[in-house]
């Protein structure tokens, strides 16, 4: 299957650049194309990749947010006074998430 199928494994340290790194906003591209030609298709090839390079892309999605908070929210490199700026930031922006349409067209 891999000789068909031509997809990557990121290291959790090529991730560690930032929670939406380019490596995250690429695989969120192609995990999407994979899921299209699933589809479209209904082959159960294109159903295993898809799920095989889906399992693989939210693993790797959850340690860069682990990493990316891990490091957002350290007292040793923020004051307290950024620490309550990241935390008004990050919550706003969940919310404002909620809020977002993601019906797929």
């Amino acid at each position: 299957m891999n000789e068909v199928f031509h997809y990557k494994k990121f290291p959790v340290n090529v991730l560690k650049i930032s929670h939406g790194s380019p490596v995250l906003l690429k695989s969120s591209i192609i995990k999407n194309k994979l899921y299209k030609r699933w589809i479209s298709t209904r082959l159960p090839q294109d159903e295993d990749r898809y799920k095989t390079y889906r399992k693989i892309f939210w693993k790797t999605a959850l340690v860069a947010e682990t990493e990316y908070f891990k490091n957002k929210f350290d007292t040793k490199i923020n004051s307290v006074k950024k620490l309550w700026s990241n935390l008004k930031y990050s919550m706003f922006s969940q919310q404002k998430e909620r809020q977002k349409d993601y019906s797929v067209h």
